[in-house]
């Protein structure tokens, strides 16, 4: 809020809180809308495949911005901690 008015995200910070919004809900999740979200199993699961995650957020992405894309992908896996971490850039009309 400032000067007492709502601020709007626009452009690529809408695209961001879309995508955070969308990323953090596990399909099947939100009641209103039972296909918005990932599959939260695709990701959380012993040996996580790079293709299926990356497909998971591809068609996350699709339904909110059809002209956004993933530019590049990168899966890292530290199967001593079991953690994982994967970056995810995006390209919107022809920009990054």
């Amino acid at each position: 809020i400032e000067d007492n008015a709502i601020q709007m995200a626009r452009d690529e910070a809408l695209l961001a809180e879309k995508l955070q919004a969308v990323w953090s809900t596990n399909r099947g999740e939100w009641s209103l809308n039972p296909r918005e979200g990932i599959r939260f199993s695709e990701i959380l699961r012993k040996n996580p495949d790079e293709d299926s995650i990356r497909l998971e957020l591809e068609e996350a992405l699709e339904a909110i911005d059809r002209e956004a894309e993933l530019a590049d992908f990168s899966l890292h896996v530290d199967s001593a901690s079991r953690h994982a971490d994967f970056d995810v850039p995006l390209e919107v009309e022809g920009g990054e």
